[in-house]
């Protein structure tokens, strides 16, 4: 599973080259990110302006990226989550082109708005949801607009749409609002599967947040350089930190989930110690008391007895 989102990386001052303000009204610039949903690792970055569109390079990011992927070793099929500033005709036909799916939020337009009216109340199923209020799910179909639909690998004539809707009414909370109404969360999905697995798994997209988080928390806490060519470097740099330490935690430390990186660098990285020599060679003293001792030396062990890269 492949995720797309876009950020705002903010900067002070009038002489960063590329920095603008966008849709957020904040100076800065507005990266993409493509990320893999198992391991949170950064599969590839782009620095772009602050003022430029969600969609803007969208389709040559994704197909980057997908290349990445190739030469990694990927053979099979593949899913591409993101939100609704990818909704994007081009983008899809570019999906299906190569193999995959695509999950991607839709808004709430006319004509989308129309198809949800337009189902039963009767197809409406009940799923567990986090947090207050009642949840739902239902699908139905659009249709593809034929201008749409041209190309080398046209898109079916109707997409199918999921939609969650959410009751704003919770009977166990003790405030209330003034009117119970639902709010629809609609997804445009090219993929066929159950319809409670395709809405569950587009909604872990979210998770995504969690690797920009991180990234901000780090390399990109700040932009440096008032040079956007320099800029760019750091972007592959903090990038390449980051994914270091997503595999450190994976490979050494042996944990699935994505941890914070803060977690990580408290608790194994910025260790307080000294380097000592004693009969010509050289000691790292660690704390006796540390807490997580005996993670990090097994964390140490994993990785040494990892195979050499040839």
């Amino acid at each position: 599973m492949i995720d797309l989102d876009s950020s705002i990386a903010q900067v002070h001052g009038k002489q960063k080259r590329g920095a603008r303000y966008g849709y957020t009204r904040v100076l800065g610039y507005h990266p993409l990110f493509a990320t893999s949903a198992t391991s949170g690792d950064v599969i590839h970055a782009r620095l772009r302006q602050g003022a430029a569109n969600t969609q803007y390079g969208a389709v040559r990011f994704f197909e980057e990226t997908i290349a990445r992927c190739r030469r990694a070793g990927h053979e099979g099929g593949f899913l591409v989550r993101a939100d609704s500033g990818f909704v994007n005709y081009a983008l899809f036909r570019a999906i299906a082109r190569h193999g995959g799916h695509f999950s991607v939020a839709a808004t709430m337009q006319a004509h989308v708005r129309a198809a949800i009216e337009a189902i039963n109340e009767d197809d409406w199923a009940p799923i567990a949801y986090p947090g207050s209020g009642r949840a739902e799910i239902a699908e139905t179909t659009i249709a593809v607009d034929p201008t749409h639909r041209s190309g080398a690998h046209p898109l079916p004539e109707r997409l199918r749409l999921v939609v969650r809707r959410v009751l704003n009414h919770d009977p166990a909370h003790p405030q209330q609002p003034l009117f119970a109404d639902y709010r629809y969360f609609p997804i445009l999905t090219s993929r066929t599967d159950d319809l409670a697995l395709v809405e569950a798994e587009h909604r872990d997209h979210a998770q995504i947040e969690l690797v920009i988080r991180d990234l901000k928390d780090a390399g990109l806490a700040h932009i440096p350089s008032g040079v956007t060519y320099a800029n760019m470097a750091w972007l592959v740099l903090a990038t390449i930190a980051h994914n270091l330490q997503r595999w450190i935690a994976i490979l050494g430390i042996g944990e699935r989930r994505i941890t914070q990186h803060r977690t990580i660098r408290n608790r194994y990285l910025a260790i307080p110690g000294r380097l000592a020599t004693h009969a010509r060679r050289w000691r790292l003293r660690l704390p006796a008391g540390w807490p997580w001792r005996e993670r990090f030396l097994a964390a140490i062990e994993r990785l040494r007895a990892l195979p050499s890269l040839t």
